[in-house]
């Protein structure tokens, strides 16, 4: 009967504990603000994680949002990212919220679902659009108590209109309040799960969060009641402590691991603990690499387990840890430090890449002896708010990683521009107006010519011209533009311009009529509008500007010649943009193919793998880790790629980490042959040793019984 009953126990942990809860909240460490899967609602310091009591009365981090008087409406909680889903199953949703101080504001617990192209794909039980799918909004019964919401989002095929979801509470087991469940739409293939308060202004309100999930309803989901109970079910025995190891550190990280726990039911996860603060919540691996860490600086880790129901083991043993020490003691090399342009409030600065025997990461620009700024690794710089008609000198330091500096580069003295000056040959060097085109047609018009006729050799002309169309019966657009005169422009040098901001096409573009004169042209899709036009310029010498003060119409532009919309001016381009207009903080962003000659990428190179002190996984860990996450060591999901793209650089590298470590598995692997070889060879020898006296007593008797058979 005992065993019997042991083997019920088990068999109700495999069928109530038989899936994973799809939100992982490894993520959630004591810090604030948004983490990997849950963006934050509201501002970041509106959204604080730290070690708090659970509902189960256990310590753990616990999500807390309060307001700032800074976002009117969300005031801490989440948004988690898109989570995929099979619109043919229902799912159950939760999350423990608590709310103290005041019933200011609105606790908001909800669902969004998405089909592919990210529309929504919710919907009411009534098959009515599903909205905010907010599942219950208003106050919590009680301050200061925790309750357990919950929703429900049904197959696209569920027929049925009663809600299950609601709030219950924890001590009763009642449900106190009422939810608003959901379907999906049949286009919906992911979900998002929503927690957040709403319209809080009271500062010293707090609410709490903890321990979101979804769960498939299969059968093998947690039952309501175990998301109740908790540690208060029958399951009160905690994990048995890990036992912690060092495996490695750098200058920056320390690579932890630990043996497996052992529970009575069964070890859900691992908090990791830094100088007894928790860095890393419920990870289901048995590996840590702590990074962000500072060199030759001594850390202490534990580890502590975790099993379902919530019991948490005691701390393992504290292991000290020491960062390396600072070993890159060389300096880069000094850059060459140029002037390409000045107004009489700036100044343009370029330099040429120093080099690094490990790598640059920024630079440093000093306006004579005060520094003016500290840059990342990028090579042009405009130094603002100056004084007009005045000199100033500049130079620049590079830097690398471990903070050495390099030498100052050459001293670049600067005089900016005087602050006024226009008209017939003087430097023009900001210009605002409007050009009416009224019943106009469709077409090109002529909006400012540049004359360099007799004002010899230009250095360094900046030309950057705005213009905004504006139509009465509909959206109008803007656009950008920069013309860049290089050195020797009127002796054929290079002119280029780079484009941002149109909203529906090309509309502005500059030509080259001859050597010596450019100009601006703006397209005007319509009747009915007008175009304001602003120029600022910079210059060296005198550019002659005119303006048209009526509209010019011009049948084809295009019989001039181009003006390169991209060449070694480009310099002067913050973020370049090709078939799109959100660079966001790239320096170049493609919509589209690239097709190139060879592409050079500077980054780190994975030969690390051979070196004596690098902690090979063993294939066992390799396995568990690719049943766990579904993907390899290191490489990043296809969830994670989907979203962020990949860094080629760095893929390059961990691909050449897999096959670094390939090779060392059949290093491996040849070794464990030869040796299986050799055992073999002497196992041969020793059983051919050990036939041959037999052979020769079997012959004989042969012989014997054979003589006896022929004297008869």
């Amino acid at each position: 009967m005992k065993k019997a009953a042991v083997f019920l126990i088990f068999l109700n942990v495999i069928v109530t504990n038989g899936q994973n809860n799809l939100l992982d909240t490894s993520s959630w460490t004591v810090g604030s603000g948004s983490v990997t899967g849950f963006t934050q609602n509201g501002t970041t310091s509106e959204n604080i994680r730290e070690l708090d009591i659970t509902p189960f009365g256990n310590q753990d981090v616990i999500w807390k949002g309060s307001p700032d008087g800074v976002t009117p409406n969300t005031n801490g909680g989440w948004s988690t990212t898109n989570i995929p889903i099979d619109h043919t199953k229902t799912y159950r949703y939760s999350v423990w919220i608590k709310k103290t101080n005041s019933f200011d504001g609105s606790e908001v617990f909800g669902v969004a679902m998405s089909d592919s192209g990210f529309q929504n794909a919710l919907l009411r039980l009534d098959g009515s659009n599903g909205g905010n799918g907010i599942i219950v909004s208003g106050n919590v019964p009680q301050l200061n108590k925790w309750y357990l919401y919950v929703g429900f989002v049904y197959n696209s095929g569920h027929t049925g209109t009663t809600s299950h979801g609601g709030v219950y509470d924890p001590v009763t087991g009642n449900k106190v309040l009422n939810g608003l469940d959901h379907k999906s739409s049949p286009l919906a293939v992911s979900t998002k799960h929503k927690a957040y308060l709403w319209a809080g202004e009271n500062p010293s309100d707090i609410i709490h969060f903890y321990g979101p999930t979804i769960y498939e309803v299969n059968g093998q989901e947690p039952t309501l009641q175990e998301l109740l109970d908790g540690p208060n079910s029958s399951d009160t025995e905690p994990p048995t402590a890990p036992i912690l190891t060092s495996i490695g550190s750098s200058q920056t990280t320390v690579d932890l691991s630990w043996t497996v726990a052992t529970d009575n039911v069964g070890v859900t996860g691992y908090h990791v603990y830094r100088n007894g603060v928790i860095i890393a919540n419920n990870i289901s691996s048995t590996s840590y690499q702590d990074t962000g860490l500072s060199p030759s600086t001594t850390y202490n880790f534990s580890v502590r387990a975790l099993d379902a129901t919530g019991n948490v083991s005691i701390d393992s043993n504290i292991v000290s840890a020491t960062t390396d020490n600072t070993s890159d003691t060389q300096a880069p090399t000094a850059p060459t430090l140029s002037s390409i342009g000045q107004t009489d409030t700036t100044v343009d600065l370029s330099w040429n890449n120093a080099t690094d025997n490990v790598g640059i990461t920024g630079y440093k620009i000093f306006r004579g002896s005060t520094l003016e700024i500290t840059l990342s690794d990028v090579n042009t710089y405009q130094v603002t708010g100056l004084t007009s008609d005045t000199s100033y000198s500049f130079t620049v330091m590079a830097l690398d990683a471990a903070g050495n500096e390099s030498a100052g580069s050459n001293i670049v003295t600067v005089t900016t521009n005087s602050s006024s000056g226009s008209g017939n040959g003087q430097p023009i060097e900001y210009y605002e107006g409007k050009l009416s085109f009224g019943n106009s047609s469709v077409g090109w018009y002529k909006l400012a010519t540049f004359d360099l006729a007799g004002n010899g050799s230009h250095n360094s002309i900046i030309v950057d011209a705005n213009i905004n169309y504006v139509r009465t019966s509909e959206a109008g657009y803007a656009a950008s533009a920069k013309l860049f005169i290089r050195e020797g422009a009127t002796q054929g040098g290079r002119w280029s311009y780079s484009i941002t901001g149109t909203q529906i096409g090309d509309y502005i573009k500059y030509k080259k009529v001859n050597d010596t004169t450019y100009e601006l042209f703006g397209y005007s899709p319509g009747n009915y509008g007008h175009i304001s036009i602003r120029l600022a310029l910079t210059s060296e010498a005198a550019l002659i500007v005119t303006v048209p003060t009526t509209k010019v119409l011009v049948p084809n532009p295009d019989v001039y010649l181009d003006v390169p919309k991209i060449s070694k001016a480009s310099i002067f381009v913050d973020n370049l943009g090709i078939g799109t207009f959100n660079t966001s903080s790239y320096k170049l962003a493609v919509n589209g193919k690239i097709r190139a000659n060879e592409i050079k990428v500077e980054t780190g190179w994975a030969d690390y793998v051979f070196a004596n002190e690098y902690s090979l996984p063993t294939l066992l860990e390799v396995e568990q880790h690719i049943k766990e996450k579904g993907h390899l060591i290191n490489i990043p999901s296809a969830e994670e790629v989907e979203q962020n793209g990949i860094h080629l650089g760095e893929m390059n590298k961990l691909l050449l980490e897999k096959i670094e470590e390939l090779t060392l598995y059949a290093i491996q692997q040849q070794k464990e042959l030869q040796e299986l070889q050799e055992v073999n060879r002497k196992l041969e020898e020793r059983l051919q040793k050990l036939e041959e006296p037999l052979t020769i007593t079997t012959t004989r008797k042969w012989k014997n019984k054979k003589n006896q058979t022929n004297t008869n």
